[in-house]
């Protein structure tokens, strides 16, 4: 091999096809171990690195078991998000199950199961605290929208939930009920919209979990699709269990 020949192949040159080493070690990441990573996963990593707050020198001994040790252990504190002085309440629930093949007198001679660690906030917290943020834009007084198309012909249109027929019905109802002496506070109706989806936790292994999270009818179907919004608001976590 004559000078010159195989520099392509030396180490200083194995990022060449990348714009600095750091981008190669980055896309060599992403095709590497799983097969399961997407670019925007990749984008996102790139942006973590780049926070202010990220220095390579604490992962000095970094281990995913290790810090997942720690999060447990600060789940365990008074200070944690989940705590009960910031909204989030632990609790559990017991119910009765069927049983194939088998009839009971009662509903509570039937098999029972209790299921722990459900956490959850009190849906008056939710509407206090989406109310009171000034970034969330509410409409608060109902109203019916129409097309017009001609002189003797107008076409009721239908498009957001504030503006359906039933969120001006609970409107006018609770407006009509009766005023404490000088009670002079705006009445208006929250409309709640409530939806529960198993998620998956890993990308591996079977560990799921059932979030409950609420909308506002309030709010616009164009914001609710703006993850910027912050539209969403977590109401519960249901841990997955088993009767076995």
């Amino acid at each position: 091999m004559g000078p010159g020949e195989g520099e392509d192949a030396a180490p200083s040159n194995i990022f060449a096809p990348f714009m600095n080493p750091t981008c190669g070690l980055l896309m060599a990441w992403q095709y590497t171990g799983t097969n399961q990573k997407s670019a925007a996963e990749l984008d996102w990593l790139a942006k973590i690195q780049m926070d202010p707050l990220y220095n390579a020198e604490d992962l000095q001994g970094f281990t995913h078991t290790h810090e997942m040790k720690l999060l447990d252990k600060f789940l365990q504190k008074k200070d944690n998000l989940f705590h009960e002085e910031h909204g989030w309440k632990c609790s559990s629930v017991s119910f009765h199950l069927p049983k194939e093949k088998a009839c009971f007198r009662t509903e509570a001679d039937a098999p029972s199961i209790t299921v722990d660690g459900i956490y959850h906030r009190d849906l008056t917290d939710v509407i206090k605290s989406a109310f009171e943020d000034s970034e969330h834009s509410f409409h608060m007084t109902p109203f019916i929208q129409h097309w017009k198309i001609n002189e003797h012909h107008t076409v009721d249109v239908f498009s957001e939930s504030f503006a359906s027929p039933e969120m001006i019905d609970a409107y006018k109802e609770v407006n009509a009920l009766p005023q404490e002496p000088g009670d002079e506070l705006e009445r208006v109706v929250a409309g709640l919209m409530v939806w529960l989806d198993s998620t998956h936790l890993a990308s591996f292994g079977d560990a799921l979990m059932w979030p409950f999270y609420l909308f506002f009818a309030n709010q616009s179907k164009y914001t609710w699709c703006k993850p910027s919004a912050q539209a969403c608001h977590h109401v519960a976590y249901i841990p997955t269990t088993s009767c076995r």
